[in-house]
């Protein structure tokens, strides 16, 4: 079967408009023919696709790349939740492709990727429901934070002058934003579902652990000074933030746009790591230090010691 997908992925790569054009809709037919009745030999057909991914470069041009994008609807239906972590990585980066035509389909792509996403965010009262739910939380908010990151890394003065997103100029930071603003958060509901998830990550971890003891708290607090130290070092982060300061504004509290420490950090990672996953590390090494680290707007307890005093 696998086969059939491969001859069509060649003409899909090298073919003219008129072959190219034949051969998506016989991968829809492939889709509609042999995943549909056939669930498990259709998903290990297509993961050919997902194979491409790492030969994208190879492409010949443009179009020809934009015809592979654009094609890859019918697998992303069929393997897109399963493997979300690759996908991400390959529309996370070619969203920032200088050419506006790659962009463009990456963002109808993405569209595709996350409809079972979205489709698990809705309203559950059972338990398998309840589970699908939390994964698709993890999924579309872990997506949305590195989204954001990019977001602050294209930022530009001369993109505050635009009242509407639709009358800035072509740039990749307009393709983030028509990606954010129409497939992320096409709604309000999901708007409010990634805020509540950053609100109250903290608070949810804390329900969860047991009570910390002062000297384990202090362990904890130099392990992760060590490896916040070395992420800073090895990313090559000194000139944007030092761990000194970092401590400052998570003791004092004061974060605004411009000193968000995964923000700050963000930009920087992004430019230096392409794996989401790894991006997805750092940042949870800067969310534990959030948790450890004393507040002064908690009386110089951290979020941690807090959640200890109310929930145990």
């Amino acid at each position: 079967m696998q086969n059939i997908l491969i001859k069509l992925l060649e003409t899909i790569k090298n073919g003219s408009p008129v072959e190219v054009k034949s051969a998506q809709k016989e991968v829809e037919k492939f889709w509609h023919n042999v995943y549909i009745p056939e669930r498990e030999k259709g998903r290990e057909a297509f993961k050919i696709f997902l194979e491409e991914l790492k030969n994208f470069e190879s492409i010949k041009d443009i179009d020809h790349q934009c015809y592979f994008i654009n094609t890859l609807k019918w697998p992303l239906y069929a393997i897109g939740e399963e493997y979300f972590g690759k996908w991400a990585d390959f529309f996370l980066n070619y969203i920032q492709h200088p050419s506006g035509k790659i962009r463009q389909a990456v963002i109808r792509a993405v569209d595709y990727l996350l409809m079972d996403i979205v489709e698990g965010l809705g309203p559950h009262d059972k338990k398998v429901v309840y589970d699908k739910h939390n994964k698709s939380m993890n999924y579309f908010c872990n997506f949305a934070c590195i989204l954001e990151n990019l977001l602050a890394k294209y930022d530009e003065p001369r993109f505050k002058k635009f009242k509407y997103i639709s009358s800035m100029p072509a740039s990749v930071y307009k393709s983030l934003q028509i990606l954010m603003t129409e497939i992320i958060f096409r709604s309000e509901y999901y708007e409010k579902l990634y805020e509540e998830f950053l609100k109250n990550i903290s608070n949810e971890q804390d329900k969860r652990r047991i009570k910390i003891n002062k000297k384990d708290l202090a362990v904890k607090r130099r392990e992760i000074e060590q490896k916040m130290r070395a992420v800073i070092i090895y990313y090559e982060l000194e000139d944007v933030l030092s761990f000194d300061e970092l401590k400052r504004i998570v003791k004092t509290g004061q974060i605004n746009k411009d000193n968000n420490p995964i923000t700050l950090i963000g930009k920087k990672l992004l430019d230096n790591i392409d794996n989401m996953e790894e991006a997805q590390i750092v940042l949870n090494i800067i969310v534990e230090m959030w948790n450890h680290f004393p507040h002064d707007g908690l009386g110089g307890l951290s979020p941690r010691e807090m959640g200890d005093k109310i929930y145990n």
